[in-house]
């Protein structure tokens, strides 16, 4: 048979539709071709000493572990296994081989692929217990070598994504314990881009609630992570981390849990260890997401101070901590999630206010130790309003420093900020915005948030005698105490 010709005639199908890939060695390439052509319809797979085509729709199902076999049996040389493992990238590129992969249960296949990218010794992949026995300790010659598997690598943590992202990976057999756990492993060893690829398919799996149950309960995954946030110092890797531990705070069932083991003191570190925009914005991220609706975290976040180090300045609680983010950041998502932050405490401890439990949640005690490191803790709240230019923020912003009135210590809080000329001016039209139908649940939350003011009766004369505040309450005092004094609650 001319496979010189059947190449040339399949090739026109297009990258689409087929697989190349290459083979060095003549001897590989027969060798291979024997232990295939049992398996490959003729109308599947050409060869010639360019390569070997398959055909991705009508390719053999097992096409991928038919190459892995090969890969661990032959062992061949750098440049052949190389190609081998590009091949089996290409397939898992479409759709159809990527369910198979799942349904055949092969992505062990993969990860193993991805373990013989360091190890560089098929010989230690052969036992079923190679995972707990590998040596990272293989060093190539050339530069180009070591190139070649960092991108290998890459195209094998996307492909990896790819198929843990899809819906039935999650509820497949070959989601196992076994699996977790070298995943888990993963996240601990030294190897940057095993950790990468470890959180990407984590953070898939995260989607899934009983999948998310699995991986706190069955590896203990929040302890590696938080081991990581307190030693790496890669930025790829801490963002990845961070992004992981908020998709896990998702489930409100996990949070008080995944608040534990110094959590709180790991991520809130960050924020001065790396001043760098996408590390503190993912740190502040977390954060809210681990005091939203759980009062037991907004306790301890109120409550417990942070073990100081050697950089350490004033900021000994986590509050201080969160106040003097805002005041390095210049980054306005950051200096918005700082509000968020804000916030959600407030929300939290609003529902509360009446808990009758030994230690009820002290939410005033956030003023003081803002105040400690010299800043508002109304200042990030009042920055949503006037800086964030988003409907949403704004709303949000009105909600909290409403929430924030109605304490007297909470109250002076918000008359202070409001003592600035330019907020005034906000609040005021906010007050007057009456019946405009985008403005609404801000007009509302305003004018709550001024009855409280009149309520608590902060510091009338002060402000009266700068900005006519008095007057102001005067004038829409009787509107104001209309209003129903259920706060407009919007996420």
């Amino acid at each position: 048979m001319d496979y010189s010709k059947e190449f040339s005639t399949c090739s026109e199908l297009g990258s689409t539709q087929t697989l190349i890939f290459l083979v060095d060695s003549v001897i590989y390439l027969i060798s291979l071709l024997k232990t295939v052509s049992r398996c490959f319809s003729p109308h599947c797979l050409w060869c010639s000493k360019q390569g070997v085509l398959v055909n991705l729709e009508t390719g053999p199902d097992d096409a991928i572990s038919i190459i892995y076999n090969f890969i661990i049996a032959a062992d061949p040389g750098f440049d052949d296994r190389l190609s081998l493992c590009n091949s089996i990238l290409v397939l898992l590129a479409s759709e159809r081989y990527q369910k198979l992969t799942i349904a055949r249960s092969e992505v062990p296949l993969i990860t193993t692929l991805f373990v013989l990218t360091y190890t560089q010794d098929t010989t230690t992949l052969k036992s079923p217990k190679y995972s707990s026995a590998l040596q990272f300790d293989q060093y190539l010659e050339e530069p180009e070598q070591e190139e070649a598997l960092s991108e290998l690598r890459s195209v094998l943590s996307a492909r990896l994504w790819d198929i843990s992202a899809r819906p039935e990976f999650a509820l497949s057999d070959t989601l196992t314990t076994d699996l977790l756990c070298m995943l888990r492993r993963w996240l601990s060893g030294p190897q940057t881009q095993m950790q990468l690829c470890a959180c990407s398919v984590f953070r898939n799996l995260t989607v899934s609630h009983g999948a998310t149950s699995d991986l706190i309960r069955q590896t203990n995954v929040n302890d590696a992570l938080v081991d990581i946030m307190r030693d790496s110092s890669d930025i790829q890797v801490l963002e990845e981390t961070l992004r992981l531990y908020r998709n896990l705070a998702v489930h409100l069932h996990y949070r008080i849990l995944l608040a534990e083991n110094g959590a709180m003191d790991a991520i809130t570190a960050l924020w001065s260890k790396y001043p760098v925009q996408i590390v503190q914005y993912a740190a502040a991220r977390v954060i809210r997401q681990l005091l939203t609706g759980e009062s037991f975290n907004v306790k301890k976040f109120l409550a417990l101070k942070p073990k100081l180090s050697e950089d350490s300045r004033s900021c000994n609680t986590y509050v201080a901590r969160l106040m003097d983010l805002y005041s390095i950041t210049d980054d306005l998502g950051t200096r918005m999630e700082v509000g968020q932050v804000v916030v959600a405490m407030w929300r939290v401890g609003a529902c509360r206010e009446e808990e009758t439990a030994a230690e009820p949640i002290t939410i005033d005690d956030a003023i003081h130790q803002a105040e400690a490191v010299g800043i508002s803790i109304a200042k990030p709240v009042m920055a949503m309003i006037t800086e964030s230019g988003n409907p949403s923020l704004v709303t949000q912003g009105w909600l909290g420093l409403a929430l924030m009135a109605g304490t007297e210590k909470g109250s002076v809080a918000v008359a202070d900020i409001l003592c600035v000329a330019d907020n005034f001016k906000v609040f005021r039209t906010t007050l007057l915005e009456h019946g405009k139908e985008s403005s609404t649940q801000d007009n509302n939350n305003a004018s709550i948030l001024l009855r409280l003011l009149e309520k608590n009766h902060v510091r009338h004369n002060e402000i009266a005698g700068t900005y006519g505040l008095l007057t102001l309450c005067s004038s829409l005092g009787c509107r104001s105490r209309s209003r129903s004094s259920i706060l407009i609650i919007t996420e």
